[in-house]
């Protein structure tokens, strides 16, 4: 099984650097144009099948990348989303320390909410593994879940996420699966949008 992880393309909250979690940010002019680079970037791979989060910067960034795809399923569920970060959604990421006060509770609501979700993501790749074992499935998600697969596929544990987070929206990783286990080829990667 080959997995190519993609970020969503920025919105309009990213550019703001507002924290969005399950908010349903639609892209921005900048997200629109990086889809379509990462669509022509992942044009001549092979793409069997595609998931992504239901939420719309995903749904827009998967639909440009399939446009080169076009017998590829695609099917969206919410075990891609982004971890839910309650209150914190619409709060600018600048301002999250005054809100509350202190980092002690939003340290504690992110470990709680990075914890679901990694355990979410972790469940979908389990069902999919077997779906999907010779083909290559394309995987447009958010940075949480993706941060959350690529330390699951290193063999780390979820403390460590923050080295395999992808800071650029429409980043690019390539994971290979066979019965050694899981390689990294690609991690992270936004050449595209050069």
């Amino acid at each position: 099984m080959k997995l190519i992880l993609v970020r969503h393309g920025e919105t309009y909250l990213n550019s703001l650097k507002v924290h969005q979690g399950h908010w349903d940010a639609i892209l921005s002019d900048k997200g629109r144009q990086q889809a379509i680079k990462v669509a022509e970037r992942l044009r001549n791979e092979k793409i069997d099948v595609a998931y992504s989060s239901d939420l719309i910067r995903a749904v827009n960034t998967a639909e440009e990348i399939l446009k080169f795809h076009k017998k590829a399923p695609h099917a969206k569920t919410m075990a891609l989303r982004e971890m839910d970060v309650g209150i914190f959604e619409g709060i600018y990421s600048n301002l999250i320390k005054e809100y509350v006060g202190n980092e002690t509770y939003w340290d504690y609501q992110i470990s709680r909410a990075l914890s679901e979700v990694n355990e979410k993501v972790v469940g979908f790749l389990d069902e999919i593994m077997f779906k999907h074992k010779d083909e290559t499935v394309l995987i447009v998600s958010h940075g949480g879940p993706i941060g959350c697969l690529l330390t699951y596929f290193s063999g780390n544990s979820i403390d460590k996420i923050r080295e395999y987070l992808p800071h650029v929206n429409t980043a690019v990783s390539v994971v290979r699966h066979n019965n050694k286990g899981f390689s990294i080829e690609v991690i992270n990667c936004a050449n595209h949008l050069e």
